[in-house]
């Protein structure tokens, strides 16, 4: 499941991002490809929900999960993103910034968020969502 961005541009960067995680994954870069297999799918399913519901902000516990990605203590999705992204060399220079705004800006539902505040009148709704138009338009990322 992908956050599809309303940009080509972050949609290519994220896909540079996960070819090159799924890479050092099968490359057995951080465990062994049976420490892989063995991630329980019922943590992996909770933990989808928990940053479906949280984005960036989750904070990711599962240490079994944690190591499949070269990381031993609890930190935030953010974190792990912006770890996994030092990690991955072959992304081009365009891609790579992009990723590091998404990191810096956040998810595009935390953007939506903070572009709406709690001003949830029509018009504004219409207005943030133009500007959505726009970016998709003109390949931009949505900025605050």
């Amino acid at each position: 499941m992908l956050d599809i961005q309303k940009c080509p541009l972050a949609d290519i960067s994220i896909l540079y991002v996960i070819v090159g995680v799924l890479k050092l994954l099968m490359n057995e870069r951080w465990v062994s490809f049976d420490h892989i297999r063995s991630l329980s799918t019922q943590h992996l399913s909770l933990l989808l929900l928990q940053i479906i519901r949280e984005g960036e902000y989750a904070i990711i516990e599962d240490e079994p999960l944690l190591k499949a990605f070269g990381l031993s203590a609890s930190c935030s999705a953010r974190a792990v993103w912006n770890h996994l992204l030092n990690e991955v060399e072959d992304i081009p220079m365009v891609y790579r910034n992009t990723l590091t705004s998404i990191l810096h800006n956040g998810t595009l539902s935390t953007r939506l968020k903070k572009m709406m505040s709690s001003d949830v009148q029509l018009s504004t709704i219409q207005s943030v969502y133009r500007k959505c138009s726009d970016c998709l338009q003109n390949n931009q990322l949505l900025t605050i």
